[in-house]
């Protein structure tokens, strides 16, 4: 995607990267973000998800304007059922100690072990990010470009169209053939998810 816009001429500005996590002591926001505290990224937003039982803050570099924020999100395992709780603390303790204290704990991927899908499965029907969690692990979740950047579109209509006419298609959650945008302009924030086909 980047090299689609960049062929376009534009300068594709990362708004944002984000990061999952689970509220536990060993790998909670405060364990993620120590790599970008240690570089200068400051707290910059608390937000409260009451209905997917999240937690997320979100980080900022100051005076670096185009440095993406860094947005973790943590999910409240006590919101869930002791099954769900005794499924994760099982995986968490199965863990090597070190990578709980390395910079590259958020690159290191499934830490937790070859995945159960039985486990996987009861996970993802109380909760599709303890899933996604319990399989990926520490990775990014996903990174965004900046709409509001790009001099050749007049909105984020325009580039869902581009991106559509380049092979991309929307998030199941969205009308591929309308453009699903999440949010609204007069909510300072809208967003829209696309993956290749």
């Amino acid at each position: 995607m980047h090299a689609l816009f960049s062929d376009q001429g534009e300068k594709v500005v990362n708004d944002h990267i984000a990061f999952r996590t689970f509220n536990h002591e060993r790998m909670n926001i405060e364990v993620l973000v120590r790599p970008f505290i240690e570089r200068g990224y400051m707290a910059a937003g608390h937000y409260q998800f009451k209905n997917k039982h999240l937690h997320a803050m979100h980080f900022e570099l100051p005076g670096r304007a185009n440095a993406p924020r860094v947005f973790i999100s943590e999910l409240l395992l006590n919101n869930f059922s002791p099954w769900l709780q005794e499924q994760i603390h099982q995986s968490i303790d199965k863990v090597n100690t070190d990578i709980w204290k390395s910079d590259e704990l958020i690159f290191s991927g499934n830490v937790f072990g070859v995945p159960s899908y039985n486990i996987y499965e009861k996970l993802r029907i109380e909760s599709e990010y303890a899933a996604w969690l319990y399989i990926h692990g520490f990775r990014a979740n996903h990174f965004t470009v900046s709409v509001n950047s790009l001099n050749g579109f007049r909105g984020i209509e325009d580039v869902n169209k581009f991106l559509k006419d380049n092979g991309y298609l929307m998030n199941s959650k969205g009308n591929l053939f309308s453009g699903f945008i999440a949010g609204s302009a007069d909510k300072i924030f809208e967003s829209t998810d696309y993956y290749r086909n």
